[in-house]
């Protein structure tokens, strides 16, 4: 199987809509309202260094290709770990969508 490396364009374009999944679908799907919060912040940082990045999408051209790439990789060593908490662990809902979550951001780093 080939795989071809995102431009740094279609990573922002990932980047935010992948954000907007995480900031809409924990509401949708009805996880607990602490929950959804801490899913909102995750998303909102991600949204705020996306928008701020040196990308054709961006708002604002302020944080450099190489930085954005270094808290991608922050964000994706982040996620991991969450499980390990108790407000995933503990609720089968919230551990289902994490999953779920984990297993898209892993998808976007293959293509």
């Amino acid at each position: 199987m080939e795989t071809k490396k995102l431009s740094y364009n279609h990573d922002g374009i990932s980047d935010c809509s992948f954000t907007t999944s995480a900031l809409v679908l924990p509401k949708v799907i009805g996880l607990d309202r602490s929950s959804v919060i801490r899913y909102s912040t995750l998303s909102i940082n991600q949204l705020a260094y996306n928008l701020l990045s040196y990308h054709y999408y961006s708002a604002a051209k302020a944080i450099k290709r190489k930085t954005h790439l270094h808290i991608d990789l922050f964000n994706i060593a982040l996620l991991p770990t969450l499980p390990l908490f108790h407000f995933v662990r503990r609720k089968k809902k919230v551990l289902a969508y994490h999953l779920a979550l984990h297993c898209t951001c892993c998808n976007e780093l293959s293509h």
